[in-house]
């Protein structure tokens, strides 16, 4: 027994790696940071356990939940000390000395283990009770050294990981198996998702959702990891350097999957649930889900074929000229009147007057989406334009399959199967003073993406120092291992979605080669005068087997379709023949190229505002990218936009027979001309001071992307600009003073109250009606306390009375103020597809933060019947036909509407109004409130409405390197 112990003593001690050397570099502060709610970390099977017993969820999973909620009840009054309150430092923390750890625990990869390989163990450490468990632990805490030259040290209470590597190709590795450590499940969603697998993981009702991603993204295995590794041809050193540290994070997520072999212990739960063991990491997999994450957050357009119906509807309904006059009016695609980010224009492509036969205007109701599995529309009968245009059900084979196996898996699977992770693009917003505008001498910023919220969060939080590393920030597990959204040495950055055109469609004609009548079963199209092929794979799939089932696993078999243009998801029909629809994005086989942008700011390369637009011009999506450092603040907006035919109209279907091709277009390696990078907007130090955007338009002149019919004078960065305004004549301004009096307010405010109850009210000032001037006063009373959506004492909304009717009025209001003009079909395809009529604050799946909810229509359209000075005025003014009489009438008889319906809910005594700011999950919701996506097994409660970015920076940086 003794020798036993000795020989176990002697392996654990070969074993050990070192900690990683001090490595020296410059620390600046003045960095903050919160990523709601929690850092999180994979489901243990202790943790699974207290969650199915008692509904306990993981403290880390909510460890910054009191900072990021708390800073609702912060204002006003937000003071500099409040920064530490509500935010934690992220300033770089000085690597430990060699040698020096905390409670250490090793936790080796399969080289650094006695034996070598995977399942290869001395029998003397097998045969302990537990075994590697009692050597490893089974949970991330204090230092860890995973392999010689790198340490990974986590701290009370937030448990970010920091890795301090001797070498670069330690850190990189170390990113890896940190990253898989607390994410690895939600990696392997992430990654199933993206190759449209995900079926495989979670069962036969996601096939839908497969076939809907094939649709969308279907490059092989084998075509994502040749693309990888053409780094080093595509981008020279910088793309060989790139392509290294890629390799060297895969092989560190591998290290830990490897681990959880060995050790069951570090296995998260989900995998043993659902009867399955995770598979080894590829490049080809980073790649998939990079390139699903530039598609999700910044490549847009793809809409054509919606707003072809749009302007077909609105055509039927009104002629030709008014008709195509009422769908520029709602469209909104050039309104001068726009609020945009920077004054100076920019210039999309110009194509000229358009000619009609470049456009694909597809037949109202004929939109239908492609199922992979049997190749045929998912249904060939759609009852309505809206839905036709609204997202697939699954197929009858789905159907059948999902009420198979899929019923016996954990319902938290059949959760995620169904609704997928929902990744968001619209809420992402910065705000930023130079230091001229300041009143501290010093650069302002306060700005973060919003992607969401999830159990554990889908951003992964990291510092990293190596020879040449030194970067802070969060990061998509499984994509990159580098952050994409943080600091560097003495400056950060951040993105929000752009919301310009970089993607099109294509209509391909269907054609039979041998002749004969084309339907949607073609296998064929016309392309430059020749009926070829589309290209095609099969995916199949083995469904998961959860322990307890007694059925047998199912087989899935999908097949993709593409053109040379790009996959093919959806088929329509134009003037009654077939067509078969492609998405052309821009960044289609360029996608690995953003790798070098990011690695360059992990580099610390940028000093200037210069040099750090001149490291994001490598990336290829379009994305607002903006930069702070001590006394300089910048955007540019990134991305490869492809210069268009003249005649052709990037607002609907482009014909795909040839002719109509970006210029220069070559369908091997997706080629084609593109704007100069000079194009791109940009700004630095702007002459007003600042920079403010929430997914508005960047700039006038520039093309909006199809789908967006949110670009005018009322958008959510009004809110920001006009409290900013406010903030500024209050000198001197200092970054407890932009959250205090501009982005915390903004985060609880409601966009209606603040932007359109003014013009409303001027129009029902005059009404008679004694109740409607009660209502009036009502709503007044809560514009003028700001238009919170917040609770300060309780689980009440403020001025709850308001609120609700608000809510209650806006969809009546919106319909009876426009639908006599345009007709329901097409009011309804606009509610499903652009414009939401729903109330934009209840969080009941349709709400979209003020993003797109009828807002600027409303105000624009009222502005007119007021005899008002409008830039880019309607064709028409639609409330009341024109009449302020009538108009008014309108307004007063859907206000006591909305009136009756919540005495008749909730009671006749306003006191009874009463909005929760939190309450049980149903549909439609009851309250205000974030309900997180469940990326796995465990859960956490809602929590209170805001609507601001998942992971949030201010920054003030102290100093600047020579």
């Amino acid at each position: 027994m003794l020798r036993r112990l000795t020989l176990l003593a002697i392996l654990v001690l070969l074993a050990l790696p070192t900690a990683a050397g001090a490595q020296s570099f410059p620390i600046f502060t003045g960095f903050h940071s919160v990523l709601a709610f929690g850092e999180g970390e994979g489901t243990s099977a202790q943790d699974l356990g207290a969650f199915l017993g008692t509904g306990a969820v993981p403290p880390v999973d909510l460890n910054q939940q009191p900072l990021y909620e708390g800073l609702e009840q912060a204002w006003p009054g937000f003071t500099t000390a409040d920064l530490g309150r509500f935010y934690k430092n992220s300033s770089f923390a000085a690597a430990p000395a060699a040698g020096v750890v905390g409670a250490t625990r090793s936790a080796q990869s399969a080289r650094d283990l006695p034996g070598g390989l995977p399942g290869s163990l001395p029998p003397i450490l097998n045969s302990l009770p537990g075994g590697l468990n009692t050597i490893l632990g089974s949970s991330p805490s204090g230092t860890e050294t995973p392999r010689s030259g790198l340490s990974i040290i986590r701290q009370a209470p937030y448990e970010v990981p920091r890795i301090y590597g001797s070498t670069r190709a330690d850190a990189m590795w170390g990113a890896g198996f940190a990253t898989a450590e607390d994410r690895l499940f939600f990696m392997d969603v992430l990654r199933h998702t993206a190759e449209g697998t995900t079926a495989e993981l979670l069962g036969p009702s996601a096939a839908s959702a497969d076939s809907t991603q094939l649709g969308i993204q279907d490059a092989s295995g084998q075509q994502l990891t040749a693309q990888m590794q053409s780094l080093p041809k595509t981008m020279g050193a910088e793309g060989a350097q790139a392509l290294n540290d890629i390799e060297q994070y895969v092989a560190g997520i591998n290290a830990f999957i490897n681990l959880t072999q060995i050790d069951p212990a570090r296995l998260p739960a989900e995998y043993p649930a659902l009867g399955l063991t995770p598979q080894s990491w590829t490049l080809a997999d980073s790649a998939a889900v990079g390139t699903y994450l530039i598609g999700q957050f910044t490549v847009f357009g793809g809409q054509q074929p919606q707003q072809a119906e749009a302007l077909r509807l609105a055509m039927r309904r009104l002629g030709p000229r008014r008709g195509t006059a009422l769908y520029r009016d709602l469209r909104l695609a050039s309104d001068p009147s726009a609020v945009v980010t920077l004054a100076k224009r920019f210039r999309s492509d110009s194509t000229g007057r358009v000619n009609p036969r470049s456009e694909a205007i597809i037949d109202p109701g004929s939109l239908v989406a492609r199922d992979a599995q049997t190749g045929a529309p998912v249904t060939s009968s759609p009852s309505a334009a809206s839905a036709a245009s609204a997202a697939p059900a699954a197929s009858a084979a789905s159907a059948a399959s999902a009420g198979g196996t899929g019923s016996r898996l954990p319902a938290w699977a059949q959760r995620l199967a169904t609704h997928g992770l929902s990744l968001p693009h619209l809420e992402s917003n910065a705000v930023l003073v130079d230091a001229k505008h300041s009143g501290t001498g010093q650069a302002l910023a306060v700005m973060g993406p919003q992607v969401g919220y999830y159990t554990p969060e889908v951003f992964l939080e990291y510092e990293m120092h190596a020879p040449g590393i030194d970067v802070s920030g969060v990061s998509f597990p499984g994509a990159s291992p580098y952050p994409l959204i943080g600091h560097g040495t003495d400056f950060a950055w951040t993105g929000t979605s752009a919301f310009s055109g970089n993607e099109d469609v294509f209509a391909e004609r269907l054609c039979n080669p041998h002749g004969g009548k084309p339907s949607f079963t073609s296998t064929h199209y016309l392309y430059r005068g020749k009926c070829i092929a589309f290209a095609s794979r099969t995916v199949t799939e083995q469904t998961p087997l959860a322990p307890s089932s007694p059925s047998s696993p199912q087989t899935i078999t999908l097949h993709t379709l593409d053109s040379v243009h790009g996959p093919v998801g959806r088929f329509a029909t134009v003037h009654g023949v077939p067509v078969a629809l492609s998405v052309s994005p821009a960044t289609l086989g360029h996608e690995d190229q953003s790798y070098v942008a990011f690695m360059r700011l992990a580099e610390s390369k940028p000093t200037s505002p210069q040099s750090f637009i001149a490291a994001m011009r490598a990336y290829t999506g379009s994305e607002n990218w903006f930069y702070v450092d001590h006394k300089n603040i910048a955007v540019l907006q990134s991305g490869w936009f492809p210069r268009h035919v003249k005649g052709t109209n990037p607002d609907v279907p482009i014909w795909g027979t040839g002719r109509w091709d970006w210029r220069g277009f070559r369908p091997a390696g997706h080629a084609y001309q593109r704007l100069p990078a000079r194009a791109n907007p940009v700004s630095i130090n702007p002459r007003q001071g600042y920079l403010v955007n929430w997914n508005n338009a960047i700039a006038h002149g520039w093309r909006v992307a199809a789908g967006d019919w949110s670009s005018g004078p009322v958008v959510r960065a009004t809110m920001l600009l006009d409290l900013l305004h406010g903030a500024l004549r209050h000198r001197p301004l200092n970054l407890a003073g932009i959250t205090g009096m501009v982005t915390a307010p903004s985060l609880t405010a409601d966009l209606r109250g603040m932007t359109v109850w003014p013009w409303l009210r001027r129009v029902l000032v005059r009404d008679s009606n004694p109740e409607v001037r009660r209502l009036v006063t009502l709503l007044s009373g809560w514009a003028r306390a700001g238009s919170q959506r917040r609770a300060t004492n309780g689980n009440v909304v403020n001025d709850s009375p308001a609120v609700l009717l608000m809510d209650e009025w806006w969809p009546t209001l919106v319909r009876a103020e426009f639908q006599p003009v345009i007709g329901a079909p097409l009011m309804n395809l606009i509610n499903a597809q652009f414009n939401s009529i729903s109330p934009d604050g209840i969080r009941d799946g349709s709400g979209n933060g003020f993003f797109a909810g009828w807002e600027m229509d409303v105000q624009k359209d009222l502005r007119q019947v007021l005899h008002q000075r409008v830039r880019g005025r309607f064709s028409r003014t639609y409330c009341g036909r024109g009449s302020l009489r009538r108009c008014r009438a309108v307004l007063a008889r859907t206000l006591l509407q909305a009136e009756s319906q919540l005495k008749q809910h909730l009671g006749a005594s306003m006191s009874d109004w009463k909005l929760p700011l939190t309450c049980p999950v149903h549909t439609p919701a009851g309250c205000d409130q974030i309900v997180p996506t469940s990326a796995g097994a465990i859960s956490i409660p809602p929590q209170p409405f805001d609507n601001r970015g998942t992971y949030y920076q201010a920054v003030a940086v102290n100093g600047h390197r020579p």
